[in-house]
C-alpha cells in the first residue's frame, strides 16, 4: 500500500511553529542590532566617558596603524615629472644672484646637496635616521630609511648643519634634530618629535616646532575631536638643550585671538593645525608693526589657513591673520614689513593652483607676486618654501615637481634646477633650498670656490648628455 504524502495538521502546524520561531528570532536580531546601532550613535554624538577614554583612543590608533601600514610612500614623496631636464636648465648669470644652492631631497639616504650655478655638486652631507639614532628613545619603532628624510637644514659658515629628520606615512612624523659637522658626522641631537620647519637666532638659540598626540580636548575649541595632534613651538640652547616650551593652542588661547580656535574645522586625522613654519621676528620686521617685538616668532597653520606671531616670554599670541592663502607653507617675515607666503592651493589661473605672495599685513593689500602660466606650469599642492634674494629676486622651491627657480622682481626666470633623483617617470621631491654667497662659507676649499664663482653657461650639454643616458 503507498504510504500518504499528504500533509498532516500537527505536520502543518509544527513548521508553521518553526517558521515563527525564526521569524521572531530574526525580528530579535534585528532589533538588537538597531538598539546597537542607536546605541553606539548615542554614544559617538554625545562623546560618553567611555568612549572618549577606551574606545575612540583604540579605533584612531588602529586607523593610524592601518594607515601607517598601507600607506605607498612613493604617492607622498614622488610625483610624476613634469618635464625630463635634470640639473640646472637654465641660467642667466647677468640677472641671477650668483651663488652656491643648498637643498633637500628624497633619496636612498637623508642628504642635503651644495650646488653651483650650473649644477655641480659642490659638497654633500649624508646621514641615515638610523646611524644618526641608534636607539630613537622618542621614536619607537621608525619607519623604513626610504621613507625618512630631511625637511629642513640650516647651513654654518664652518660647515655644520642642523637638520630635522621627517617620515612620510607616520603620525607623529617629526623624528627630531641633530647637528652634523661638514663630514656628517654627530655633534648633538635633540630626542623629541621635532618636525617642518626651524630658525636659529643671532645668539645661536634654536627655535623649532614640536608636536605630540594628546588625549583630551582643547577648552578652548571643543570642536575639535581628541585624540588630536598638538604642536609646540620649542627653544634649545645652542648645543640642544630644551630652554623653553610653549603649546600653540594655550598662545591662542590666552591671547585675544582665542576666538580662532573656535573657527578651526576638525580634521579627520586630528591634524587640526598642522603647524609647518616657523621664523624668528627680527628687528627689521618689528620695527614695521608695533603688534610684535624681536624675538617672537612666526608660524604658519596651514590647516585653518592662519598665520600668526607668539610672543614666548607671555606665551600669547600677538597678531594672527587670515588671507587669500590655501594650505600655505613658509611664512617670512621681510625687512619691509611684508610677509612672503607660498600659497599652495590659492590661485586659480591656467598656470596651477600655486603661488608666491608678498602680502602687506596693514593694508592686506597684494604688492608681489608670481604664479605659473599654461607655457610654464608652477603647482605645489603640498609642501613649497621661498627665499627672498639679496638682490631682490625670489627662490622658489616648487617641491612636488622637484624644481628650484629663480626669478626677478618682474618674474623672469634667470635660474632653474631640476631634481636629478628620478626612479622612471618619478621624481623626488625637494622639500627645501637656500642660497649663499662663496664668502658666507669659508670652510670651503680653493676648488669648491671656484666652483662658486664660475658663471659660465654649460647648460644644454648636460641635458643632452642626461637624455642621451
Amino acid at each position: 500500500m503507498q504510504a500518504s504524502t499528504k500533509p498532516t495538521e500537527t505536520s502543518t502546524k509544527r513548521r508553521k511553529g518553526r517558521w515563527l520561531d525564526r521569524f521572531a528570532i530574526g525580528m530579535g536580531i534585528v532589533s538588537l542590532a538597531v538598539i546597537c546601532f542607536v546605541v553606539g550613535a548615542f554614544v559617538v554624538e554625545f562623546q560618553v566617558p567611555f568612549y572618549k577614554k577606551v574606545l575612540k583612543p583604540s579605533f584612531v590608533g588602529l586607523r593610524a596603524y592601518h594607515e601607517k601600514a598601507t600607506a605607498d610612500w612613493m604617492e607622498e614623496g614622488w610625483y610624476r615629472a613634469r618635464e625630463d631636464k635634470v640639473g640646472t636648465s637654465k641660467y642667466r648669470p647677468d640677472l641671477a644672484d650668483n651663488g652656491l644652492t643648498l637643498y633637500t631631497s628624497l633619496g636612498e639616504v637623508c642628504s642635503a646637496t651644495l650646488v653651483s650655478m650650473q649644477g655641480d655638486i659642490v659638497q654633500e652631507w649624508k646621514l641615515a635616521f638610523r646611524d644618526a639614532w641608534p636607539d630613537s628613545p622618542h621614536v619607537p619603532n621608525p619607519m623604513p630609511e626610504k621613507r625618512i628624510h630631511w625637511r629642513h637644514v640650516r647651513l654654518f659658515s664652518n660647515g655644520d648643519l642642523l637638520v630635522d629628520y621627517t617620515a612620510i606615512a607616520d603620525t607623529p612624523n617629526g623624528y627630531g634634530l641633530v647637528k652634523i659637522d661638514k663630514n656628517s658626522h654627530v655633534i648633538w641631537r635633540y630626542a623629541d618629535r621635532a618636525h617642518h620647519d626651524f630658525d636659529v637666532d643671532q645668539a645661536g638659540k634654536v627655535y623649532c616646532l614640536t608636536h605630540c598626540i594628546r588625549s583630551d580636548r582643547v577648552e578652548a575649541a571643543p570642536q575639535l575631536n581628541a585624540p588630536m595632534l598638538e604642536d609646540f613651538v620649542v627653544v634649545l640652547s645652542e648645543d640642544g638643550k630644551e630652554i623653553e616650551r610653549v603649546s600653540v593652542f594655550d598662545a591662542f588661547a590666552n591671547s585675544k585671538y582665542h576666538d580662532f580656535l573656535q573657527s578651526i574645522q576638525p580634521n579627520k586625522k586630528g591634524d587640526h593645525t598642522h603647524a609647518n613654519t616657523m621664523h624668528v621676528v627680527h628687528e627689521g620686521f618689528a620695527k614695521k608693526h608695533p603688534f610684535c617685538s624681536a624675538g617672537d616668532v612666526m608660524i604658519s597653520l596651514r590647516e585653518p589657513d592662519e598665520l600668526a606671531i607668539i610672543n614666548l616670554e607671555r606665551k600669547e599670541v600677538v597678531w594672527a591673520a587670515r588671507g587669500i592663502w590655501q594650505q600655505q607653507h613658509d611664512a617670512d617675515p621681510l625687512e619691509n614689513g611684508n610677509v612672503m607666503v607660498f600659497d599652495n592651493r590659492g590661485s586659480y589661473g591656467e598656470g596651477g593652483h600655486s603661488r608666491v605672495l608678498e602680502w602687506n599685513p596693514e593694508t592686506e593689500a597684494i604688492e608681489w607676486s608670481y604664479s605659473g602660466s599654461e607655457a610654464k606650469p608652477f603647482e605645489s599642492l603640498s609642501r613649497g618654501c621661498q627665499e627672498q634674494l639679496k638682490n631682490g629676486n625670489v627662490l622658489i622651491t616648487e617641491s612636488n615637481n622637484g624644481r628650484i627657480f629663480e626669478v626677478t622682481r618682474d618674474c623672469q626666470i634667470v635660474w632653474e634646477y631640476f631634481n636629478p633623483v628620478r626612479i622612471g617617470d618619478e621624481v623626488a621631491v625637494i622639500c627645501s633650498a637656500q642660497r649663499f654667497q662663496a664668502n658666507q662659507l669659508p670652510f670651503l676649499n680653493e676648488r669648491q670656490i671656484a666652483q662658486a664663482n664660475d658663471t659660465s653657461v654649460r647648460i644644454a650639454e648636460r641635458n643632452m648628455d642626461s637624455k642621451v643616458r
